[in-house]
């Protein structure tokens, strides 16, 4: 497949007009336009052009494009490359001929570049949704961020309370341990003392003023 030719005559010698191009371009084109100069001498006659093409493509965001042309058949030919098209405005094309001494310009034009596309593309099988729809969606989402917020709240509370309660079992725990272990040692100490010592522990009465013997709540003969 081929672009929109565009034919014009150069004539040798004269001054180049630019042309204002009525032609349209848009966004995401590519080679959509081939320029084909052919020739003429001052006295009208065909000239057969021959050298090196060269087109200059200056887009509306001021980015200069240099294009290769090719010359067959005595006629020039350029074709816009892609990335002229990838900017929308207005544009200035002026195509160059040279034998590698002179370099003279065959053909100059402005047009523009019209936007086809906004960026933002939309499936037409798809349905767009509707202002209530995302709102309710919205607030489904808060709803939910909320809620995965207080789980999280409880869970933390849960595990906090849960180590609060361990830590106090393990401290009963050891109260118990610790009075079962007083306990013993009184009842040792109590075993270990002679008849006659228990008898002044009990006439003490749990003063401990005499021989260091007394009797604790429990009890016990016990020894300072």
């Amino acid at each position: 497949m081929e672009g929109n030719k565009i034919s014009r005559v150069w004539t040798q010698g004269a001054a180049v007009e630019v042309e204002n191009l009525r032609g349209t371009a848009f966004t995401e084109e590519a080679k959509a336009h081939i320029f084909r100069i052919s020739g003429k001498d001052a006295q009208g006659g065909d000239l057969a052009l021959s050298g090196t093409v060269l087109g200059k493509f200056l887009r509306a965001d001021n980015v200069t494009i240099d294009i290769s042309g090719s010359v067959s058949g005595g006629v020039a030919s350029l074709a816009l490359v892609g990335d002229c098209y990838n900017v929308p405005g207005r544009f200035s094309l002026v195509i160059y001929l040279s034998d590698g001494t002179t370099t003279v310009a065959i053909y100059a034009c402005v047009g523009s570049v019209y936007r086809a596309t906004s960026g933002t593309e939309l499936d037409s099988g798809t349905t767009v949704p509707s202002l209530a729809q995302l709102e309710g969606a919205y607030n489904s989402a808060v709803a939910a961020a909320a809620n995965a917020n207080s789980a999280a709240t409880a869970a933390q509370k849960t595990a906090s309370d849960a180590a609060a309660a361990a830590q106090q079992t393990a401290e009963d725990a050891a109260a118990v341990a610790l009075a079962a272990a007083e306990h013993s040692v009184r009842y040792d100490v109590a075993q270990s003392l002679t008849t006659a010592q228990k008898t002044r522990a009990r006439q003490n009465a749990g003063s401990n003023s005499e021989v260091g013997l007394y009797l604790d709540s429990d009890g016990y003969i016990c020894q300072n």
